[in-house]
């Protein structure tokens, strides 16, 4: 098991003991959380730097500096590695070299994880918009107006988006429309979502700062 800590180090722990593998310490801290694929650890910091590390050694292998705070972690497309930054850009990495392939900048912060689906990458931005981008070119294929910003990972189940913001509203999106298709508010007690939904077939769960864990109908809301 792989932890990144805000002192600055990543941690391999034994799963079965908990013992530890190694570490690898930088000057900064982390936030996000690392991202595994075959035998390597991706991760970035909140300096703006993103490392690649050996799963089995704990050796660097190669770092990539973005300009802002990294706040989550990093997703995966083919042979290439996305990562958003405060720095309002969200970056394709290729995964074995970290070279930039693309970048695609927004008008605000980016502090979610890329969520993939099929070329598609869906980037939810604190400046309020949905964001459906192609993942060969890095280029925005269309957006979706929201009721404010948001920091939060959208799940994603057959055509459908679904993600809160800071303005409380919960939203489930068709993404081959570009289109809302509903949106549901706690009327009584109407807080920011700060967590990513679960989905499947039967419901949509989703925790809220209203202190509640609620189950959406992924159909109607």
């Amino acid at each position: 098991v792989y932890i990144g800590d805000l002192d600055g180090k990543l941690f391999a722990l034994d799963l079965s003991t908990g013992k530890k593998r190694w570490e690898f310490a930088t000057d900064s801290g982390f936030i996000a959380s690392p991202a595994v694929r075959a035998g390597k650890i991706y991760l970035g910091d909140i300096d703006g730097r993103f490392y690649c590390v050996d799963a089995s050694t704990g050796k660097q292998l190669w770092v990539f500096e973005a300009e802002a705070e990294i706040d989550s972690s990093a997703n995966f497309h083919k042979d290439r590695v996305l990562i958003g930054s405060q720095d309002a850009t969200l970056y394709c990495l290729d995964a074995k070299s970290g070279k930039l392939v693309w970048k695609h900048a927004i008008e605000d912060q980016i502090r979610c994880t890329p969520t993939v689906v099929e070329d598609r990458a869906f980037v939810a931005g604190c400046d309020g918009k949905l964001h459906i981008i192609d993942l060969t070119e890095g280029k925005l294929i269309d957006q979706v107006e929201l009721d404010g910003p948001t920091g939060v990972t959208p799940a994603v189940m057959g055509n459908h988006v679904y993600f809160g913001t800071e303005g409380g509203v919960f939203f489930a999106i068709d993404w081959k429309q570009a289109k809302v298709s509903w949106t549901y508010q706690d009327s009584d007690r109407g807080q920011p979502f700060r967590s990513s939904a679960a989905v499947t077939p039967e419901c949509v769960v989703v925790g809220s700062r209203n202190k509640r864990v609620q189950a959406l109908d992924p159909k109607t809301g």
